[in-house]
């Protein structure tokens, strides 16, 4: 049971103080520590009503998958941290589709080294959003609103198009969650380089979007 117990809490990041957290039909008497002190094998005897309740708590969760924070994961953050002078605050600030839990006190604990684990879909975001940002040069502009596409960027915009089969009209189709102001025909001018300023949130989303498109067609 001890292991099934640590499963749930492995597959759902959720750990038992945030599991009991605001729960108003918790069981008298159940509270986070006596949870800590089953995972641990501290304690042996349960009572049945507080072993069923935390089991379907973790039950009823989503389940995500997670990794460990590796040096090379970890050079990868810092140096886009560096090289764009934009923390963790600022990179989440005004966030479009933004994983669901996503913090800037998570990102802060990866670099560090508080949090040697992430959330697979938490570090994907991070990681597009960050190489969508310019060097620091140019880290006023991009807070302020606009950044320059780099060639880099502009070539992974082509690289997704061509590799999905779907143009900014079909990528766009549907698009309810998409940050303000952007549409199919922002994404043509960046593609064709009519245009060639972007808000880095569109640009994120841009990229995020097209990704999860990959095999689809």
């Amino acid at each position: 049971m001890i292991e099934t117990l640590k499963s749930y809490r492995e597959k759902t990041g959720v750990g038992s103080v945030a599991l009991l957290k605001n729960q108003s039909d918790c069981p008298e008497n159940l509270t986070p520590r006596h949870i800590k002190s089953w995972l641990e094998g501290r304690l042996i005897s349960v009572p049945p009503e507080h072993l069923k309740y935390v089991l379907g708590r973790w039950e009823a969760l989503p389940v995500f998958e997670f990794g460990k924070i590796t040096e090379d994961i970890l050079d990868v953050l810092k140096e886009h941290w560096h090289r764009t002078k934009v923390g963790p605050v600022p990179l989440l600030k005004d966030a479009a589709a933004k994983p669901e839990g996503l913090r800037p006190h998570i990102i802060a604990a990866w670099l560090d080294g508080r949090s040697r684990s992430y959330r697979k879909d938490h570090l994907k975001y991070v990681l597009e959003r960050w190489s969508a940002l310019p060097d620091a040069l140019n880290t006023r502009r991009v807070l302020s609103g606009y950044a320059e596409i780099t060639p880099a960027q502009r070539d992974r915009l082509h690289e997704l198009k061509n590799r999905t089969g779907f143009g900014p009209n079909a990528l766009m189709r549907g698009a309810k969650d998409a940050p303000r102001g952007l549409g199919s025909g922002k994404i043509w001018g960046w593609l064709d380089g009519t245009i060639k300023t972007a808000k880095p949130e569109q640009l994120a989303y841009v990229f995020t979007r097209w990704e999860s498109l990959i095999g689809k067609k």
